[in-house]
């Protein structure tokens, strides 16, 4: 089952992450602030308030991108990373189809409703999975709660990151021909010792009727619940530790 028109967030970060790790962008590259980027969002749309012209850097576009799902830092990054929106929207989804993401194609990198936006929640899920395996550097910037910028502050929309101290991410988003979505992941520490370790869970929302975006709390909550059911009810199975041999091959 895939949603149609869905937001794209997550999908411009891995394309930008790509971009930094192959040092074709910097945090610290300086960005100029393009009339196409400052009107994006249009009058109810998600923004930092760029203003045309302004000077701001890749690391303030990223968390501004990424805790309020700002589409003027969206649309500064496409044309800052790929030299324009459309040959952002390419690598998007070039990316897409490299993750196995079967299901998912997006037209353009802000999630604003196009018939060509759409994916599922298999692909939503497996592409968190990669953006916390591929770049654990960034990973904290799904947990910041809020975002400063042009003398606005922002909360980040995910209040799952109030509810649970585990939960570190990861996107919300709403737009009213999708209705309300959340990628939600969280880590906790079981076991002790030298056999401790981080069990990592993604639960992921598509397409909840749009009135439940005014039910937060209780949105947050089911989500809530998801994971920690998750947590304590994920059978385990006792594995080899390192150097153990499981059988040997002739």
């Amino acid at each position: 089952w895939r949603l149609e028109r869905a937001r794209a967030d997550s999908v411009p970060a891995y394309v930008v992450f790509t971009a930094l790790n192959e040092n074709r962008i910097a945090l610290t590259d300086t960005v100029t602030v393009s009339p196409a980027a400052f009107a994006t969002p249009g009058k109810s749309g998600s923004r930092m308030y760029l203003e045309p012209g302004r000077a701001v850097n890749v690391d303030q576009l990223l968390r501004g991108m990424l805790t309020v799902s700002a589409s003027d830092a969206a649309v500064a990054l496409a044309e800052h990373s790929a030299g324009s929106v459309d040959a952002f929207v390419d690598r998007m989804n070039a990316e897409v189809r490299r993750l196995g993401m079967a299901n998912t194609h997006f037209a353009n990198p802000t999630g604003q409703s196009d018939a060509q936006n759409y994916s599922s929640a298999e692909d939503m899920a497996i592409l968190a999975r990669r953006l916390l395996t591929d770049f654990p550097q960034h990973a904290p910037l799904f947990a910041q709660r809020e975002f400063a910028y042009n003398n606005v502050s922002q909360a980040n929309r995910n209040r799952l990151l109030w509810t649970d101290s585990h939960v570190d991410g990861m996107k919300t988003g709403q737009l009213s021909a999708a209705g309300w979505s959340v990628v939600a992941t969280t880590a906790r520490a079981q076991g002790e010792g030298e056999r401790s370790f981080q069990r990592r869970l993604i639960a992921v929302v598509l397409g909840a009727p749009s009135f439940l975006s005014l039910l937060v709390p209780l949105m947050a909550v089911v989500l809530l619940v998801l994971l920690v059911y998750g947590q304590t009810v994920t059978r385990r199975a006792r594995l080899p530790w390192a150097a153990a041999v499981v059988q040997a091959i002739p």
